[in-house]
Formats: C-alpha cells, sequence, structure tokens
C-alpha cells in the first residue's frame, strides 16, 4: 500500500511532509533517512481518528514520484478495518467465529501492535473476502 507524499524543505532545514490521501496526517523530519518512520507513524496517529470516529481510512490513490510504503501487516489491517466497518458484523461475532476473546480480536484492529498475518486473514475471510499478497 503507497500513500503518496508531499515533501516541502523549510527555512530551518527540517522537511514537511504531507499526505494528500490524508489530510489530517503531518509530520516533520529533520533528515530524510528519518522520513519512512516518521510517515508511518504520522499516518498511523491519523489512522488512530479516523478509527476513533467510526469512519473509513481513506485508501490511497495511484501512487505518484514520491510516496511511502506501508509495511503489509498495517496495509492488510487497514483492509480489515475498512471491511469489518462496511460490514453488519459486531466484532465479537468475528471472535466468536475465529475462537478467540473478543480483546485478542481488539488487537487485530489496533495499528500499533504486531499481529501475526494468518490472524488477520482469517478475520478478513470471516467478512467474506480474500486477502491477496503480490510482489510488484
Amino acid at each position: 500500500m503507497k500513500y503518496n507524499i508531499n515533501i516541502q524543505k523549510d527555512d530551518n532545514g527540517e522537511y514537511l511532509v504531507t499526505f494528500p490521501d490524508v489530510p489530517e496526517a503531518v509530520t516533520t523530519v529533520d533528515s530524510l533517512d528519518d522520513l519512512q518512520a516518521q510517515a508511518i507513524d504520522a499516518l498511523i496517529s491519523a489512522f488512530d481518528f479516523y478509527i476513533g470516529n467510526k469512519k473509513p481510512i481513506p485508501i490511497p490513490k495511484k501512487a505518484n514520484k514520491e510516496f511511502i510504503i506501508l509495511p503489509t501487516t498495517l496495509a492488510s489491517k487497514i483492509y480489515l478495518y475498512n471491511e469489518w466497518l462496511a460490514s453488519n458484523l459486531k466484532k465479537v461475532d468475528i471472535a466468536n467465529k475465529m475462537g478467540m476473546k473478543p480483546s485478542n480480536l481488539e488487537r487485530l484492529f489496533n495499528l500499533r501492535y504486531r499481529s501475526k498475518m494468518e490472524a488477520i486473514e482469517q478475520a478478513i475471510n470471516i467478512l467474506g473476502k480474500h486477502l491477496d499478497v503480490q510482489i510488484v
């Protein structure tokens, strides 16, 4: 999953990073070496806002020249959350179908928690969808 970024160098030598698909996400970095980690952190913070307000997380449009690539697990969690939000299922129903406690299922929706891909895939399957991973 690739999110487009805009980078502007300011007068202090820092870089302002914004995201056209997620206007709520903004960060600054001292060095472009820090860009990937800082950008992902800014996106997760913005995504937490969407989750807190039960709104879909924006899926990026086609990648432009400059973009950030999200880790596969994080991208999968975003798809899981959006599919769950669009469904009529309660999280407790998904947890029951997966044979786990609802508190354990909540970790799959926590973007900062490292979940196993198998569990994310199982939850996506319960929502009637299929996770497809490709090398590009």
